[in-house]
């Protein structure tokens, strides 16, 4: 039973992006009451140009600088707005591979978490969320890169993104969470609520106890518990463990947070 104050859901998912849009769609098409809160705005993907200065103020957290003190030192980004990180990146997309799936199968004791299994999953998210190949429609500093890669016997491969390109090869649309499966579980009957963070999570008579805070239209924050039988947490790779161990629950969370550099290098040279 909720007390005043509370809301209550069937499934709270916490996290719009990519993890969170993709299992909240599929909880509420399946027939169940969810809620997904995000901690930032629920934004057009055109509210500000890409890669842009207004688009991090808008869509990243902390302006696009968050930094990690300690042994080792480093600044990374986050997109914090409906959609997550599918707003702001490039959509770079990958299948996971099938030695990945194995190891996690026998390590974890998961049934039918094999390449077999999960081709039809990785070939309908493809067709949502509309991963393509860029084909006659790479731009110019792709074509370079695979060229020096080529020149250099190195081997190199393009990877899809979440982009719909038009039919003649020239320009296309970025698709991103917010234009796809954040679309589909809003049509499915699921409550988005953005502008809403979790502190922390505590299990309490068989229900999961989400207390946290909504900011309202005079953005001014106010105290909001959700109580849920079930809860997801895809806050992504860095808000995600640190959401559990505020929460108490630090076994084995956050042991393997990994963080990969990328560089983009394009030469122009002539030969003399």
């Amino acid at each position: 039973m909720s007390t005043p104050g509370e809301i209550l859901t069937e499934v709270l998912v916490i996290g719009s992006g990519p993890g969170g849009a993709v299992s909240g769609t599929l909880f509420a098409q399946a027939g169940h009451r969810v809620t997904m809160v995000e901690e930032g705005q629920h934004l057009p993907l055109e509210a500000a140009p890409h890669f842009s200065r207004e688009e991090m103020l808008l869509k990243y957290r902390n302006a696009g600088v968050g930094v990690a003190l300690g042994r080792h030192k480093l600044a990374w980004v986050e997109g914090r707005c409906v959609g997550g990180g599918s707003e702001v990146n490039r959509g770079l997309y990958h299948r996971t591979p099938a030695y990945v799936l194995d190891d996690w199968r026998r390590r974890f004791d998961v049934r039918d978490l094999d390449l077999a299994g999960m081709t039809p999953h990785f070939a309908a998210c493809e067709a949502i969320a509309k991963v393509e190949y860029a084909g006659t429609a790479a731009s110019d500093m792709s074509r370079r890169l695979q060229q020096g890669a080529q020149a250099q016997g190195w081997f190199a491969i393009e990877a899809p993104r979440l982009y719909q390109y038009a039919a003649d090869g020239r320009g296309g649309e970025k698709q991103s969470m917010s234009a796809t499966f954040v679309r589909r579980f809003l049509e499915a009957g699921g409550e988005l609520l953005p502008a809403t963070r979790i502190a922390r999570l505590r299990r309490e008579g068989g229900m999961w106890i989400a207390e946290g805070f909504r900011r309202g239209e005079n953005g001014l924050p106010r105290a909001v518990t959700f109580r849920a039988e079930t809860v997801v947490v895809a806050c992504g790779a860095v808000q995600t463990p640190a959401l559990l161990r505020r929460s108490g629950i630090s076994h084995n969370v956050g042991n393997s947070l990994r963080f990969h550099p990328m560089v983009k290098v394009s030469r122009n040279s002539t030969a003399t």
